[in-house]
């Protein structure tokens, strides 16, 4: 089978089927992804320009190289397990890696930004699209008992079961398969050892240490030039083993692993609480947000008819981008809706859009009180504030201000440690649950507040509204 190389900073030469490249990569819903921002961190890291494109293909070759190194480990520990599995080896495993390039073909423009309004009001829409296109009654049975998916993985398993159904079929894929691998939708009613070799591989496309997350660590390290735990991928692929236990399959990975899963871990909590939580990257995602919806509010206004700000939302943000050519909203054709449309979008309204104006300049009218969760803690000695509480001492300090002169914006970081169940050392001949032997952190969830205030507000100011705070019981 001939192949064509990708050239990636991160891995290497990425050798891909041609087959591959013709049926999913070389198409118009799959190139859109060169135009997704991969992070929200570009506000701090400029040098994080890095997209769901390659991300993809990273992805790719993570899932490629697994699914050698098991073959290789079972071949070699347990021949008797692979000869059981080999009728299904090849159709569950390359619905494995067609998930792995698929994972994100539907994500929204920058990011996670704006994802939530896919399905914006109505959390059934999705679940009963992807209902719709799988069409088995043990989907439709287990996605309703499946930890929810996020909206990008939904659509994106939507999109492999309509757009590319033809794609996956003619690759010797499983349709089903790989849709239940990008949302994390495993078979709850076990039939059979193939339903229970896609169980295994879920895990690590959709679990706590999966292929996903371990390109993504080291794509962003890379591109945004942030240090933390150094992570050896090929170290922790090649721990990867399936083991029977009482004919029930379970992945593990080898114990030579643990001190890798546990540098996944610290990466992303680093990123979470350091990079995502930082004060200008969540200022910067607050205004693209608000500039979205002041958006959306002109073109409301513009377009009458009884519209509402909620109803451009869904139009814009509407599956509908991925499939129809001709889909317009506002005289704008927004297939393949990505970055940059949105982008000149925001062009159109910025004469009335004070938060574009700012996002687009990044000439920041705001500064924050505080610079992180940790003064936060300093500053507010009582266990439970809330926003609104934030609202009556700065009104009471400041009687004057005005409710666009300051933003009071959540920080919610939230650690990167394993689940209950969902990943097996294999050690002493035994599969041990991770979190028994590991994951003893003292790292917890932590909720907190920035407070921006316009700069017209002197450091005077700012110290009396500290104290005051600080005065909080």
């Amino acid at each position: 089978m001939k192949n064509k190389i990708f050239h990636d900073t991160i891995h290497g030469s990425i050798h891909i089927p041609e087959s591959y490249c013709d049926s999913i990569i070389d198409t118009i819903l799959f190139q859109r992804l060169r135009r997704i921002e991969q992070t929200s961190m570009r506000s701090l890291y400029p040098c994080a320009r890095h997209d769901r494109f390659v991300h993809s293909i990273g992805v790719f070759h993570l899932g490629c190289q697994l699914v050698e190194y098991l073959k290789d480990n079972l071949t070699h520990q347990n021949i008797g397990l692979y000869e059981e599995l080999s009728p299904y080896w090849d159709e569950v495993t390359i619905s494995y890696k067609l998930a792995c390039l698929l994972h994100d073909v539907g994500h929204a423009p920058f990011s996670h930004t704006f994802e939530r309004y896919f399905d914006y009001k109505d959390s059934t829409l999705l679940n009963n699209e992807l209902i719709k296109n799988i069409g088995t009654e043990d989907f439709k049975k287990d996605i309703r008992l499946a930890p929810s998916a996020k909206q990008h993985e939904k659509i994106s398993a939507i999109l492999a079961a309509s757009n590319y159904k033809v794609a996956i079929n003619k690759l010797r894929g499983n349709t089903e398969y790989v849709a239940r691998m990008i949302i994390g939708c495993k078979f709850y009613k076990v039939q059979n050892i193939a339903q229970q070799f896609v169980n295994c591989l879920i895990e690590v496309i959709h679990g706590d240490v999966d292929v996903d997350r371990l390109d993504y660590a080291l794509r962003d390290q890379w591109a945004a030039g942030f240090t933390s735990s150094r992570l050896n991928v090929s170290k922790l692929l090649r721990a990867i083993i399936i083991i029977q236990e009482n004919k029930h399959l379970k992945l593990c990975f080898l114990k030579g692993a643990v001190d890798q899963i546990e540098s996944l871990m610290q990466i992303k909590s680093f990123q979470n609480k350091w990079v995502f939580g930082h004060q200008n990257v969540k200022y910067d995602q607050y205004l693209l947000q608000k500039s979205i919806e002041a958006l959306a509010e002109y073109i409301a206004v513009q377009i009458g008819e009884n519209a509402t700000k909620d109803d451009i939302l869904r139009r814009i943000f509407s599956l509908q981008i991925f499939t129809n050519k001709d889909y317009t909203v506002w005289g704008h054709n927004l297939h393949l809706l990505s970055d940059d449309t949105l982008i000149h979008l925001l062009r159109q309204s910025l004469n009335e859009n004070e938060y574009a104006k700012e996002w687009l300049s990044r000439r920041y009218q705001k500064s924050p009180i505080w610079k992180t969760s940790l003064e936060y803690h300093c500053i507010f000695k009582a266990d439970k504030i809330t926003e609104d509480k934030i609202k009556e001492i700065l009104k009471l300090e400041i009687p004057e201000i005005k409710e666009n002169e300051y933003y009071i914006i959540t920080n919610q970081y939230v650690p990167s440690n394993i689940t209950k169940g969902r990943v097996f050392i294999y050690i002493n001949q035994t599969c041990v649950d991770y979190i028994t032997i590991c994951n003893k952190h003292n790292d917890k969830e932590d909720n907190s507040f920035y407070l921006y205030l316009d700069s017209k507000y002197n450091n005077e100011v700012r110290k009396n509204l500290i104290r005051t705070f600080e005065m909080l019981e």
